[in-house]
């Protein structure tokens, strides 16, 4: 391998690393915090924000939609969550849109048991515990 390329991807990696430090203190640590745990919506934006960064990272496609993106990365958590991708992308446009509607839909839903990925209530919202 010649030195440009070995710079090439050393930059590369470093860039992946700065960006994973960013994830991590600026997502992760914040979904530790009780303020963030006490707001599911708060949390799914927080998460779903995360999926649009690592879509973005790791899609083939630098151009491609944020949608693809999205979907493709939820695809890499395996098959249950590409079965949802759809309900998923969905969600997180209408929570990033719509944000205060769903919160209030969502802490007047009863759900009994762990549920997680599940159609809730008659207009078949998706719950994601």
């Amino acid at each position: 391998m010649n030195d440009s390329a070995n710079s090439c991807n050393d930059d590369g990696k470093a860039k992946i690393d700065a960006y994973l430090d960013l994830v991590e203190a600026r997502v992760f640590r914040a979904l530790a915090s009780d303020a963030v745990q006490q707001s599911c919506s708060t949390t799914l934006l927080l998460v779903f924000a995360a999926i649009d960064a690592l879509g973005k990272l790791t899609h083939p496609n630098p151009k491609a939609p944020p949608g693809e993106r999205f979907r493709q990365f939820l695809e890499s958590l395996g098959a249950r969550y590409k079965e949802r991708s759809d309900e998923l992308w969905n969600l997180r446009n209408a929570l990033v849109h719509n944000l205060i509607n769903i919160e209030s839909y969502l802490s007047s839903v009863k759900v009994e048991g762990w549920t997680h990925l599940e159609s809730v209530g008659p207009e078949g919202l998706l719950y994601v515990n």
